[in-house]
C-alpha cells in the first residue's frame, strides 16, 4: 500500500535532484503528490494510495518522530494508526524491528530520538530497492531506475527475468538498481546496517514429534494473524478460492474465526478451480463470484490494444506475467483491495507441504537450481557465459540465504522455498498488489515458516499436515474435494500416492532435462496469437537492448515472451513508445 523513497546524500543539490525525480516517477505511475520529511543529509518522501480514505493510517508525525509505512502491518494485534502509534512508543532500537509482537507485510521508515531507521518484515514481502552505491531507496523498481542517468542491461538479472519471472538476490535487470537485501535493518542515521534476518534468524528448532503440539502450533499462529484480521479488517476480507489446499486452508482460519471472507474464483467454467470452488459454494452458500479472466481479457481487447506505456507504469516495471494487459490484471488487482479491504493470498502453503519432492538426503544448491529453474530453452541464449554465470548466481543466493556452503540437509532444502521463492519471487506479486491496497500472503508469516521447518518431511507428503489443519479448523471444509480429486478429511488414493513417489525418483538432472525437452516443445496451451516475437499493439518490436543476450525467435514460452517484450520497454526509460 501507498509507496516511499529516500534519498540520502549530504550535498542538498543532488537530494533534491534524485527525490524529485524519484517522486515525479511515483506520480507519474499514478501515486498522489508525496508527503516530505527531511533530517540532515535524508529526504524521505511517502505517496498515499490512490484514492486511500484515510492516508493517516500510515504516515504517523510525532513530537520528535514519525513512521511512514507501505504495506499492511500489525503490532500488538492493532493495525493502521494505533499499530504505528504504539511500535513508535516501543521501538528502542535495531533488534526491536525483529519483535514478535510485529505481523503483517511492510517497509517502515521509523525516527524517534534523533535516529532513523528503514527496515521491512522479516521475508521483505514488500520489495525495497537501491541505487547501486546505496544513496536511493525506495518501494519502487521504476522510481529507482528512473533517477538514474542511464540503464544498461544486468544480463544476468534479465536471463532471471524473463526465464523464471523474478529476479533473485540483489541482480535486477539493469545494473544501476539492485534488491536492498531484505535481511537488513538499516540504521540511516548513522549509516549502519544490522543483518537481522539473515540466516540465523530462520534457525528451526528441533524437529516436532507431536503431531498435535505441531497442529496446535502453527493452528494457533493462524488464529493470532485472523483475530488481527478481524480487528483492523471487521467484514472486509476478500480472498480468491481455488481448487487447492492453501485456498481452502485461508477460509478454514477465517471461518473458526468467525469471518467470512468475499470470495472469488479465478478461471474458465471448465477449470478444475472452479468446478471445485462452485461446488463448496453450493455446500457452504459462501456467495462465489467467478471470475474469467481470460474471457475479461477478450472482451477488453476487442474495445482497445494493450497501453504498454501505462501498462509499465501500473505494473511497476517488471511483473512476472509482463505488461501486455488491456485491463483484465489491472481490473482485478484494483478489485481485490477496493474500498479499504484486505485482499488474502492464498499462496505460500508450500512451506506445509513437500514441495520440492526430493529424496531425503543433502543436495548442493546446483542441484536445486536445475529442479527449480530449468524450464527455458538455452538455445535462446546467445552468451553462454551469461547463462553460466545465471546458474551460478542462483546456487549462491540459495547458498547465501540458507547460510549453508556446502551441501544442504533436507531439512535446510525446506528452507529455500520461503527464502528464495517467498522472499524474491512471491514478493514481487505481493509487492504489486499491494500497491493497489490492503494485500497479505499469511502462509509465509515468518513464525509458520520457522515452525513448517520443524515438521518431519513425512508429515507433509501429500499434503496430509496441512489437510489435519484444513480438518481441525473447519470440518465442513475437510470434507469437500480438492482438485487432486480427495478431500482433505479421506486423503489422497493409491494411485496419486504411486504418481507422487514416482516423481520423487527422479533425480535433478533428470528433472533439469525434462524441463529444457518441455520448453523446446514448442507453444504449450494458452499461447497467444502473436508469434515469438510479435507485440501486443500488431507491430514487430526491436529488441536493441537485449538482442545480442536472447533470441527472440527462439522463445517458445508465451509468458518468457511477455516478459522479454517488457523488458525491452523498461529498460528503453520512462514514457517509451
Amino acid at each position: 500500500m501507498s509507496a516511499l523513497h529516500l534519498a540520502i546524500d549530504p550535498d542538498p543539490a543532488r537530494r533534491e535532484q534524485a527525490s524529485r525525480r524519484m517522486a515525479d516517477s511515483l506520480m507519474r505511475q499514478g501515486l498522489p503528490a508525496p508527503r516530505w520529511h527531511d533530517w540532515a543529509g535524508i529526504r524521505l518522501g511517502w505517496h498515499a494510495t490512490p484514492g486511500c480514505h484515510d492516508p493517516e493510517a500510515q504516515w504517523r508525525l510525532f513530537d520528535g518522530g514519525l513512521v511512514a509505512c507501505v504495506g499492511t502491518l500489525f503490532y500488538r494485534g492493532l493495525s493502521g494508526a494505533q499499530a504505528l502509534d504504539a511500535l513508535w512508543l516501543d521501538f528502542q532500537g535495531a533488534r526491536c524491528a525483529a519483535s514478535h509482537a510485529l505481523a503483517g507485510e511492510y517497509q517502515v521508515v521509523l525516527a524517534r530520538d534523533g535516529r532513523i531507521w528503514s527496515f521491512g518484515d522479516p521475508l521483505g514481502m514488500i520489495k525495497l530497492y537501491e541505487s547501486a552505491d546505496g544513496r536511493l531507496l525506495s518501494t519502487s523498481w521504476l522510481a529507482c531506475a528512473d533517477a538514474q542517468s542511464r540503464r544498461s542491461i544486468d544480463p544476468v538479472g534479465a536471463l532471471d527475468y524473463v526465464f523464471n519471472g523474478a529476479n533473485h538476490g540483489s541482480r535486477t535487470v539493469c545494473e544501476q538498481v539492485r534488491i536492498a537485501d531484505p535481511a537488513l535493518v538499516r540504521e540511516l542515521s548513522r549509516g549502519l546496517r544490522v543483518p537481522l534476518f539473515g540466516p540465523t534468524h530462520w534457525l528451526p528448532g528441533e524437529p516436532f514429534t507431536d503431531a498435535e503440539e505441531a497442529l496446535a502450533c502453527i493452528g494457533g499462529r493462524l488464529r493470532h494473524l485472523a483475530e488481527g484480521w478481524a480487528q483492523g479488517f471487521p467484514g472486509r476480507l476478500r480472498a480468491a478460492l481455488s481448487g487447492g489446499f492453501d485456498s481452502r486452508l485461508l477460509l478454514a482460519v477465517a471461518r473458526a474465526t468467525g469471518q467470512q471472507p468475499a470470495l472469488h474464483v479465478y478461471g474458465s467454467p471448465d477449470s478444475a478451480d472452479v468446478r471445485v470452488a462452485q461446488a463448496i459454494d453450493r455446500a457452504l452458500g459462501l456467495g462465489l463470484a467467478t471470475i474469467d479472466k481470460q474471457r475479461l481479457e477478450q472482451q477488453l481487447r476487442q474495445a482497445a490494444l494493450p497501453d504498454p506505456a501505462a501498462n509499465l507504469d501500473f505494473f511497476d516495471g517488471l511483473p512476472i506475467d509482463g505488461i501486455d494487459d488491456a485491463g483484465a490484471d489491472r481490473q482485478t488487482r484494483l478489485a481485490q483491495s477496493a474500498d479499504g479491504a484486505l485482499a488474502l493470498n492464498g499462496g505460500g502453503g508450500e512451506v506445509l507441504r513437500n514441495f520440492f519432492y526430493l529424496p531425503d538426503r543433502s543436495y548442493r544448491p546446483i542441484d536445486l537450481v536445475q529442479v527449480f529453474y530449468s524450464g527455458f530453452d538455452p538455445a535462446a541464449v546467445r552468451q553462454p557465459r551469461a547463462l553460466a554465470e545465471l546458474r551460478a548466481h542462483l546456487a549462491e543466493t540459495i547458498a547465501a540465504e540458507t547460510g549453508c556452503r556446502g551441501p544442504l540437509s533436507r531439512r535446510q532444502v525446506e528452507l529455500v522455498y520461503p527464502l528464495v521463492r517467498g522472499r524474491y519471487w512471491t514478493s514481487r506479486n505481493n509487492s504489486m498488489a499491494a500497491r493497489c491496497g490492503h494485500f497479505l500472503t499469511p502462509l509465509l508469516d515468518p513464525v509458520i515458516v520457522k515452525s513448517a521447518a520443524r515438521l518431519p518431511l513425512a508429515w507433509k507428503e501429500y499434503g496430509r499436515f496441512e489437510a489435519r489443519l484444513i480438518e481441525r479448523l473447519a470440518p465442513e471444509l475437510a470434507s469437500l474435494p480438492l482438485c487432486y480429486g480427495f478431500s482433505p478429511a479421506e486423503g489422497p488414493p493409491i494411485g496419486y500416492r504411486l504418481s507422487m513417489w514416482l516423481q520423487q525418483r527422479r533425480p535433478p538432472w533428470l528433472r533439469a532435462a525434462s524441463a529444457r525437452w518441455r520448453a523446446r516443445a514448442g507453444l504449450r496451451r494458452g499461447a497467444t496469437a502473436n508469434g515469438p516475437t510479435g507485440a501486443a499493439d500488431g507491430r514487430a518490436p526491436r529488441f536493441e537492448a537485449t538482442g545480442a543476450l536472447i533470441d527472440a525467435a527462439a522463445l517458445r514460452s508465451p509468458a518468457q515472451r511477455a516478459r522479454l517484450l517488457t523488458l525491452e520497454r523498461a529498460l528503453a526509460g520512462p514514457r517509451s513508445g
